[in-house]
């Protein structure tokens, strides 16, 4: 699956940034494919996910994450570079705000979901208490 930052229209691939130092300036860093894993929910639930476990980004404003998750296996999928993947499914997330630093209140706690994936292995930070600036 991979992950694109897009504007809060969705419509407009924001992964790169146009500055005045240069126009592919990336704008989204981090891990931006991942696999499969196999694991357990906070309800002991099996399921398969996808961790995005480092993205970030860089610039202050309202974005969406569109997500592609692509049929490698597809009969349809030719042997060349040339020509597109076969997308499965394409999923996009609601309007999110990244802030300045000067702006920003703080990280909250982590959520059991997370919390349960570190425990079977899954590399997070877990925050156990809130951190707000003053």
């Amino acid at each position: 699956m991979s992950a694109s930052l897009y504007d809060e229209r969705g419509i407009e691939c924001l992964d790169y940034a146009q500055t005045h130092i240069s126009k592919d300036f990336p704008n989204l860093l981090g891990q931006r494919i991942e696999s499969p894993l196999t694991l357990r929910d906070d309800r002991g639930s099996w399921g398969t996910y996808f961790v995005f476990k480092d993205l970030s980004v860089r610039s202050p404003g309202n974005y969406t994450l569109k997500f592609r998750l692509y049929d490698l296996e597809s009969k349809n999928f030719p042997n060349t570079l040339a020509v597109k993947t076969p997308i499965r499914i394409q999923l996009s997330t609601s309007v999110f705000s990244i802030f300045k630093p000067k702006d920003f209140t703080g990280m909250a706690v982590s959520t059991e979901l997370t919390k349960t994936f570190r425990n079977q292995g899954v590399k997070l930070s877990i925050r156990n208490k809130a951190l707000h600036q003053t």
